[in-house]
């Protein structure tokens, strides 16, 4: 039970750290394509994609930019824990408006 909750406990944590870095990663992209670029430099932890268009006038409120960031979850090796009970990476999908 206690390895049971140490585990679910560190899932969340990336699951939490995912959704931040997806967050990130669409306002980057809201902000214009350069800063998109600046951005996915500095973070080799996760992968992003743009899921829509990026924002060609970041400017323009009517617009809107989805982002996903995936992470690898390294937490498949614990002892007793089934494989198959996490999944190997969490990707987590955020959408915002145009200009931050």
């Amino acid at each position: 039970l206690i390895i049971g909750s140490v585990v679910l406990g560190n899932f969340l944590s990336i699951k939490t750290q995912t959704v931040g870095a997806a967050r990130d990663g669409a306002r980057a992209a809201a902000l214009g394509p350069d800063v998109w670029a600046e951005f996915t430099g500095e973070h080799d932890e996760f992968t992003f994609a743009i899921i829509s268009q990026p924002c060609p006038n970041p400017t323009n409120p009517s617009e809107y930019v989805e982002v996903a960031a995936t992470q690898t979850v390294s937490l498949r090796s614990i002892p007793f824990i089934p494989i198959d009970l996490l999944p190997p990476t969490i990707t987590e999908r955020v959408t915002m408006r145009c200009g931050g």
